[in-house]
């Protein structure tokens, strides 16, 4: 079960991990939720802390990874409110589809991310 206390635990982490440069503005981001049995639990104003607390570099490519239409809905609300924000978020239904574009963007940068 996915919770909105799940996405503020995982964002606490992201902070540290940026605020003791463990993580910088290489990294990217993917956020596997195939494993998840039911969203029930996350809310709109979850996703919006969410989105505007980010710490991700804006050059930062994140990907989720949400082969259920419900996690692929609740993705794409995230991925709006970070595109309004100028960040790359992209959502995919499937690891192949994730590490495919995690090439391209390798292939483009002459770099890993």
């Amino acid at each position: 079960i996915f919770t909105d206390n799940d996405l503020l635990t995982h964002l606490e982490r992201m902070q540290e991990l940026f605020a003791d440069e463990t993580l910088d503005s290489t990294w990217g981001q993917v956020a596997d939720l195939s494993d998840v049995e039911s969203f029930r639990d996350v809310s709109y104003k979850g996703l919006c802390r969410q989105a505007s607390l980010n710490p991700w570099p804006k050059g930062s490519l994140r990907l989720v990874i949400a082969p259920m239409d419900i996690g692929f809905g609740l993705s794409r609300m995230y991925q709006l409110l970070c595109e309004e924000r100028g960040e790359d978020v992209r959502i995919v239904r499937s690891e192949a589809e994730a590490l495919a574009l995690i090439i391209q963007k390798k292939d483009r940068s002459g770099k890993a991310t």
